[in-house]
């Protein structure tokens, strides 16, 4: 249901695109823990494997990361008071 229909939409712009290369960018879920991996589908590696072996040697597949959360949660939760070594940061000067 997926999978079919886009690859007919990829195969349709190559062809009404003779004389360009066609992209298509496909997002990866990045999981931050080794269990999350197999939680999700792994839609995004079938459709790589798929476009780079029947979409033809006009088709370019451009991978992109997804990550879970967002990066301005992940700065709100570093502590910017502590250093890398875990003890107090030196003050700034």
């Amino acid at each position: 249901e997926f999978f079919g229909p886009l690859l007919r939409h990829v195969r349709e712009q190559v062809a009404a695109n003779a004389h360009r290369y066609v992209a298509v960018v496909v997002p990866e879920l990045i999981d931050r823990k080794w269990y999350e991996l197999i939680l999700h589908s792994h839609r995004s590696t079938m459709l790589k494997g798929l476009l780079l072996f029947r979409g033809g040697p006009r088709v370019v597949v451009i991978n992109t990361p997804w990550y879970l959360r967002d990066e301005e949660e992940e700065i709100a939760s570093v502590d910017w008071n502590k250093s890398p070594s875990g003890g107090p940061a030196a003050p700034l000067s």
